[in-house]
């Protein structure tokens, strides 16, 4: 199945049980964005974190590729969510003081893809922007891709700093990143 059709047949689980906002990730994330600075939330889901980003005072722009998980996005608040694929963002460069991938971009995207969007990424982002997110460390029994560390920092290399941080959720391990500039 691919990943698309899995999250527009899934959407309402989500939505049910995997609405779980992690307040110490996405704080550290917002630390490094101004006030009214603008975040791209890049594989949106449902929208639970772009609709933390709103609460705390950042304008959001949310991003899927899942028609489903959009619809109830949408219907739980008043963000701008648009239906698009990760891999042809349609943006202008440097519009966004931050840019966030939580299971998203790494998760469900090939080496060449992700490199590709990285480098749009780099683009899109304000001369001091930071991208931030959420990996899977190398797990066997998890159904998308995981990640060593290294591998992480090889892929976003071209950025100054790199701070990785680990998490759990409900008893599975899981890692943040932070890449940019001034960290």
């Amino acid at each position: 199945m691919k990943v698309r059709d899995y999250y527009n047949k899934n959407a309402k689980k989500y939505f049910d049980n995997y609405r779980i906002v992690h307040s110490d990730i996405l704080d550290a994330f917002l630390s490094y964005i101004p006030k009214k600075g603008k975040i791209l939330d890049l594989g949106c889901g449902v929208g639970q974190d772009a609709e933390y980003f709103s609460m705390k005072g950042r304008q959001v722009v949310g991003v899927d590729y899942s028609e489903e998980m959009l619809k109830l996005a949408r219907n739980s608040s008043n963000i701008e969510f648009i239906l698009q694929d990760m891999r042809n963002l349609e943006f202008e460069n440097e519009s966004f003081d931050g840019v966030w991938a939580a299971s998203s971009l790494f998760t469900h995207l090939n080496k060449n893809d992700r490199g590709d969007v990285i480098k749009k990424i780099s683009k899109l982002l304000m001369p001091l922007g930071i991208f931030g997110g959420v990996f899977k460390p190398k797990d066997i029994n998890f159904p998308f891709n995981s990640f060593s560390e290294k591998e992480i920092e090889n892929e976003v290399s071209h950025w100054k700093s790199l701070k990785i941080s680990d998490f759990s959720e409900n008893g599975k391990e899981w890692k943040a990143f932070f890449a940019g500039i001034n960290l």
